[in-house]
């Protein structure tokens, strides 16, 4: 069949009708709407093409856009259009998709777990809760997302694994609550923190968060955390005895946060450097304690004067070959004070208080020895030492005074009480003489 230029107007009907030229032949159909587009028919196939001069070239040529049946008439026609454009812009479409071609390639090589990891690395591994929030990405978004493209990440998929963190439900085997409404608003804080950074990195070409549009509230309701939360003189106990079934070192280390009124993450840092048993002082680095002014650090060390029962339970724990004084892998990794020894700690206060367990926070427990150095007679000032809440104003600023004997009289007073708490003193008998 002779080769023939007719500029028609395509439609679907017509290039399935076009039959295959002879052996060794060729023809085309050019489009009446786009110039230069057309098919190309050979004896063995039929292509969508585009003729035209091409930037860097003298003459015009011609270049396959697709095949008929692969891609449909009306798909080949827009793609004619935009080369054209790219044409006139004196842009190369091969160019053009080789390029984005290669950064698609790019970005699926950038997946989560790969994005992730260097979020650890340069952003985590600094924090105070290093620990607790790498496992947290180890065990509920990795699973999920190890090999996905952190770009293809959508709003919909951080909703599902958000509402699934949502659900309580027990888990006997594990012997821990999995999930919550506090742990899912916890999970969402991270998602949308690490999102927010590979964002500010320009090697991950990342430009929306899928958390964008998203909020916790929406996703899993209000979730009111309650700040007033203080144990009961027969919460105390209970919690003492409590966690006088739990094996060393989570027993120490709950007894220990009650004692000393540190946060979970600092009493679980303890390091064998902080500590001097001789002296009974536990000094703590400032990079590893809570405290900012507008954004700039402005931790101090802080003092712990270590009582007759806090050494008594340090020198009880096992011993380690690491740093890290409360460890359950010895001493290579600080001790981790998650979900499940919580909720083991739960369920022996259940057995002791039956339906008056209320649930608590492991930060209740600083807020409940806060509040009881108040009723024991300790002063603000020794009591926000112990603590380590800076005072406000000018005398938080200039006051530089330790309170080492101080906090040690009052640690010794608040370690007293609970003792009388869960062991009370025998009243003496009296006895009513008849007059």
């Amino acid at each position: 069949m002779p080769k023939t230029d007719h500029r028609v107007n395509l439609t679907a009907t017509m290039v399935a009708k076009l039959p295959l030229a002879t052996t060794g032949q060729q023809y085309q159909r050019m489009d009446s709407q786009v110039p230069g587009f057309g098919i190309r028919v050979t004896d063995k196939s039929r292509t969508y093409i585009l003729r035209t001069r091409y930037p860097g070239e003298r003459n015009a040529a011609r270049r396959k856009l697709g095949d008929v049946g692969v891609i449909s008439l009306a798909d080949a026609r827009e793609k004619a259009r935009h080369w054209r454009k790219l044409v006139a812009e004196g842009k190369d479409p091969g160019q053009v998709a080789a390029a984005q071609k290669a950064a698609e390639i790019r970005k699926r090589a950038l997946t989560f777990s790969t994005v992730v990891d260097d979020f650890i690395r340069d952003k985590v591994k600094t924090e105070r809760n290093a620990y607790d929030v790498k496992l947290d990405i180890e065990r509920d978004l990795k699973p999920k997302w190890k090999d996905r493209p952190v770009a293809e990440i959508t709003d919909s998929d951080v909703a599902v694994i958000i509402k699934a963190k949502a659900r309580t439900h027990f888990d006997k085997r594990a012997n821990r609550n999995l999930g919550g409404p506090v742990a899912a608003k916890n999970l969402f804080t991270l998602v949308k923190r690490f999102f927010a950074w590979a964002m500010a990195q320009p090697e991950y070409r990342l430009s929306v968060s899928p958390c964008a549009n998203l909020s916790a509230s929406k996703l899993i309701g209000e979730t009111p955390v309650s700040r007033d939360r203080i144990l009961s003189d027969a919460e105390i106990k209970a919690f003492w005895l409590a966690t006088g079934k739990l094996l060393s070192p989570y027993q120490q280390a709950y007894r220990l946060i009650l004692l000393t009124a540190l946060r979970k993450n600092e009493l679980a840092g303890a390091q064998r450097d902080e500590i001097d048993i001789d002296k009974r002082e536990w000094i703590i680095a400032a990079d590893r304690m809570k405290g900012s002014d507008k954004g700039k650090r402005q931790s101090r060390p802080h003092l712990v004067p270590l009582t007759a029962d806090m050494v008594t339970m340090l020198e009880k724990l096992p011993e380690t070959t690491g740093n890290f004084v409360l460890s359950t892998t010895h001493g290579e990794k600080q001790l981790h004070l998650g979900t499940k020894s919580k909720s083991q700690l739960d369920l022996q206060m259940k057995e002791i208080l039956g339906d008056n367990f209320k649930p608590f926070t492991v930060h209740d427990l600083r807020r409940t020895a806060r509040s009881k150095f108040s009723e024991l007679g300790i002063s603000d000032a020794v009591a926000e030492a112990i603590i380590a809440h800076r005072r406000p104003g000018i005398v938080g600023v200039y006051d530089r005074h330790s309170y080492a004997a101080e906090k040690r009289m009052a640690l010794e007073r608040w370690g007293r009480h609970i003792q009388e708490l869960v062991e009370p003193r025998e009243s003496a008998q009296v006895i009513k003489l008849r007059g």
